[in-house]
């Protein structure tokens, strides 16, 4: 017996059917809005009632939209009545049910009947006469009632001239994700091939089929309170493609006014529970391996390092390589080739990408490439703590190594000097790169005046 054909023809009267054209638009943060078409085959002309009815268990209530131009819509109203021990109490209260104990193989060892009542907290059954408070009984249902549905309904009213007509139900759902999937192999010191895709994730019951897909990139707001209007309009232009252009992957590029979209050619199916990867871009890139370093000297000046410590490598690469346009957020996960096979050394999660900007993988921490920072001398005076600082950096690699050294500084300061030149990165980092030689060591050595006001 199939539950959605029980509630639409005795709840209804009518046949509601999904036409297998949908456009789902899939968010960053976990939500989707959802534009779908469906034909209505009603009672008859004037005041009717229907159901829509399969909505996924996440939707957002007040986000639900209908447009029709057949049917003038009243009311609408979403019920949600899961298939549960509760519930079917509920509605068979006036109803004669059979109860049952089980023997140990299984069997049904006894059997009686009973008049349910009532079910505030518990079941009450009028039995032989007599009023029995939650029997000790399994209670045995004939079948799932009308308006019992593991799934949202939503019941509707409305006026129409025709027993035909078509309906646009648009709502946010949760359940719904995707992300960016990148894989960058260093093939060598310079070059490296990028492999991405996107991950859509259906984490809803529905089985999602025919879809016109369309991926967002961006960080957008989901305040409840009104989130219809803006969605809305996003999602009409991305129907009528406005803004989209070609591009070497398999899926069109768009945007809105603030976002980037990405639609999928062809229709897709997403079965529940399901996580598919869609090709995004392929692209050779050039790559640049580097190494960086950060130290404070701390409130006052006093924070030593004695001991070496790792630095961070990291592999850079520009997005105008791979495409002309906003590169999504994902984790990027580094293999590097050998003699024996690609090894994987590090990943990272970056944020959106703009087009004219780098992607910056911090793989991990090396201990091929160490630093040490240590306070040699300490000054206070009324004004100014003055320091002295030695940086040592080690490499035990064949090849030298630059490292970027960015040295956090408090307050009002001043490098009076320094072994190596440096820059003022911003009112709070010094930044100077460290030439380390193969199988080496590299001393820097730096005088740091820090006000005390």
């Amino acid at each position: 017996m199939k539950h959605t054909g029980i509630l639409l023809s005795i709840c209804t009267g009518i046949l509601a059917a999904a036409l297998p054209a949908k456009k789902i638009t899939i968010y960053n943060q976990g939500w989707a809005f959802v534009d779908e078409h469906r034909s209505l085959v009603l009672d008859g002309s004037g005041l009717v009632r229907f159901t829509l009815d399969n909505l996924p268990k996440e939707i957002s209530a007040p986000s639900i939209s209908l447009n029709s131009e057949t049917i003038d819509i009243l009311t609408k109203e979403v019920v949600r009545r899961p298939v549960t021990k509760t519930n079917l109490l509920n509605a068979n209260i006036g109803n004669t049910l059979r109860l049952v104990h089980y023997a140990e193989d299984g069997s049904i060892g006894y059997s009686t009947t009973g008049l349910l009542i009532s079910n505030d907290s518990f079941p009450i059954f009028r039995i032989d006469g007599q009023l029995v408070l939650d029997p000790p009984y399994k209670i045995l249902f004939d079948e799932i009632p009308a308006d019992l549905s593991n799934l949202p309904y939503l019941n509707c009213t409305g006026n129409t001239r025709s027993k035909y007509g078509d309906i646009e139900i648009s709502y946010l759902t949760q359940g719904l994700s995707w992300s960016a999937d990148y894989t960058l192999t260093v093939t060598d010191d310079n070059r490296g091939e990028l492999e991405s895709w996107f991950t859509v994730t259906n984490g809803t019951r529905q089985d999602w089929s025919g879809v016109d897909l369309t991926l967002v990139s961006g960080n957008l707001n989901f305040n409840e309170s009104a989130p219809r209007p803006v969605l809305k309009a996003m999602a009409r232009q991305n129907a009528v493609g406005a803004d989209f252009m070609e591009s070497k992957a398999a899926y069109e590029i768009g945007s809105t006014e603030d976002y980037a979209l990405f639609r999928l050619p062809d229709p897709v199916t997403l079965p529940h529970g399901s996580t598919k990867q869609f090709r995004y871009v392929s692209a050779q890139v050039p790559v640049v391996k580097s190494y960086h370093a950060t130290h404070s000297l701390g409130y006052g000046g006093r924070n030593s390092t004695d001991e070496p410590v790792p630095v961070t490598a990291r592999i850079t690469f520009s997005a105008a390589d791979v495409g002309a346009f906003n590169h999504p957020a994902g984790t990027v996960r580094v293999l590097e080739t050998t003699k024996d096979g690609p090894v994987f050394v590090g990943s990272d999660h970056l944020p959106i990408i703009q087009k004219e900007g780098d992607f910056k993988i911090n793989t991990g921490k090396t201990m091929d490439v160490t630093a040490s920072f240590t306070i040699t001398s300490y000054e206070v005076s009324r004004r100014n703590y003055v320091n002295e600082m030695t940086a040592r950096f080690k490499n035990v690699k064949d090849q030298p190594v630059t490292v970027e050294w960015l040295e956090s500084l408090s307050g009002d300061w001043e490098i009076s000097s320094s072994s190596i030149p440096w820059e003022k990165k911003d009112a709070a980092t010094a930044r100077m790169l460290v030439d380390v030689p193969a199988n080496g060591a590299q001393e820097v050595t730096l005088k740091v005046t820090i006000s005390r006001n």
